[in-house]
């Protein structure tokens, strides 16, 4: 009896999660299409992505012109340590920000592997134990990564990552 009370909860708690996801792609669609300015629309997105996806921090992360380096347009992560705000640049050329931008690939890191990055590094110096960066592609081309993060030590799994790049191509 215990076990399927258990199923049941765990079916309604998929379904939930569902559901939030799929609300979250028509918000995402309602503000691109409500013609909002850029730097508006990035902070709208990045706050409704960080509840949904349950992580402590979001960002988007666009080149700059000037340097073809890439610099945090938006950030929405109210417990920081305010190392990673906007208008930083991302310092490593070489880090997993730049190397999602580069490959046009979504590159997610747990605690072990954050664990490894160069004490530099701002996801490093905020403390994540998990890492999200997602190319925002439109026509084929690379325009930026969203950038998620988490403080505590819950990997970003696979089907997190195929809806963030599925949501990053809005």
């Amino acid at each position: 009896m215990d076990s399927s009370i258990d199923e049941a909860q765990a079916a309604q708690a998929e379904l939930r999660s569902k559901n939030e996801r799929l609300k979250l792609l028509l918000d995402l669609n309602n503000a691109i299409v409500s013609n909002l300015e850029l730097r508006d629309l990035l902070h709208a997105i990045a706050g409704s992505i960080r509840q949904v996806m349950k992580c402590d921090s979001v960002g988007v992360a666009l080149p700059d012109p000037d340097d073809d380096r890439l610099r945090i347009l938006a950030v929405d992560f109210p417990e920081g340590k305010g190392l990673i705000r906007e208008q930083s640049r991302v310092p490593s050329a070489d880090g997993p920000t730049s190397s999602a931008f580069r490959k046009g690939e979504p590159l997610a890191l747990d605690a072990h592997a954050l664990a490894g990055l160069d004490a530099g590094d701002l996801a490093v110096a905020e403390g994540f134990q998990a890492l999200c960066d997602v190319p925002l592609v439109s026509r084929n081309r690379v325009l930026g990564v969203l950038c998620l993060g988490r403080l505590y030590d819950q990997p970003f799994t696979a089907d997190e990552v195929e809806f963030l790049r599925q949501a990053a191509l809005q």
